[in-house]
């Protein structure tokens, strides 16, 4: 089964969290507290409410293995825009790296479309410039059950 779902807003990439043993508020904690970054939060919530509402009716959450195409398609900077007009390349090959891009949409995939990542057995990472002003990620999964 091939499932397509189509996300708007500006791909983050991955961060990595840090530790402190002090809260927000500068209280210390006995065991450290994880903070992630705030926007990239923001980001796989954005991910979880547009997947979940087009998700088929039924669905069922995959716990199988699985072929992933992410498809980003990240905004241009005015120096991009003038580069294209000249002809260059749509493939972007600036920061931020392909994998840190796909690890927060997999992660918020999990428990929504599949059980966890680690289902995903065969993976394409894509990314350019959304030329047309569509900026996201449009998302496909497929099961790779054995015929």
């Amino acid at each position: 089964m091939k499932y397509i779902f189509q996300v708007r807003g500006v791909p983050l990439p991955n961060v990595e969290p840090y530790v402190s043993f002090f809260d927000r508020s500068g209280q210390r904690r006995a065991k450290p507290v994880v903070f992630k970054n705030a926007d990239v939060q923001a980001w796989q919530a954005s991910v979880v409410l547009q997947v979940r509402t087009q998700r088929p009716n039924g669905f069922k959450i995959l716990d199988c293995p699985l072929k992933a195409t992410w498809n980003f398609r990240l905004p241009m900077s005015q120096r991009v825009e003038r580069a294209a007009k000249r002809g260059y390349p749509e493939c972007h090959v600036v920061k931020p790296d392909t994998d840190n891009l796909a690890k927060p949409v997999k992660d918020a995939l999990e428990g929504l479309i599949y059980t966890n990542d680690s289902r995903i057995c065969n993976e394409i990472i894509v990314k350019s410039y959304a030329f047309d002003g569509d900026v996201g990620v449009t998302i496909t999964i497929e099961s790779e059950d054995a015929k």
